[in-house]
């Protein structure tokens, strides 16, 4: 089951990285939200939660993912790519957005490999902070076609 979480975790955090290349603001804090509402609620029903534990995991995921989504931008997405295309396995490279005041941390931990006929894709670990709030991740970004990175 935890595999099941990380993966969540990690599509949530794929899906809001590539989804706010291009979006203002508010709309990677909405669809962030959304994200984490989806995946919080999946997770829960996967672990066998009922109807209340389900509820609440939708909520706090919509309001992980929304903080998540909320603090990214497209020069985020651009330092995300950048590393991913760069930096060596198990090296830590961390920003700041001097606009969202966001703390971003990403280490690719492994090398470039090929995983369901696509590459290059890499397994990572990253820690987006806001304020107070620290969401890490873990899981495998492939390399799209139009150059982002995204989980599989």
């Amino acid at each position: 089951m935890n595999k099941i979480l990380l993966s969540l975790a990690a599509l949530t955090l794929g899906m809001s990285l590539v989804a706010c290349s291009t979006n203002t603001r508010e709309q990677n804090t909405v669809l962030g939200g959304a994200t984490g509402a989806v995946v919080g609620g999946v997770g829960a029903g996967l672990l066998g939660g009922n109807a209340g534990a389900i509820a609440i995991s939708a909520v706090a995921g919509a309001i992980i993912g929304g903080l998540i989504g909320h603090s990214m931008d497209s020069s985020d997405t651009n330092e995300m790519n950048h590393i991913m295309n760069n930096t060596p396995a198990h090296t830590t490279e961390h920003w700041v957005n001097n606009k969202t005041g966001a703390s971003f941390t990403i280490t690719p931990t492994s090398e470039n490999m090929t995983i369901r006929g696509k590459s290059p894709c890499r397994k990572y670990r990253a820690t987006t902070v806001t304020g107070d709030k620290h969401e890490t991740t873990t899981g495998i970004l492939c390399r799209q076609t139009d150059g982002n990175w995204a989980s599989i």
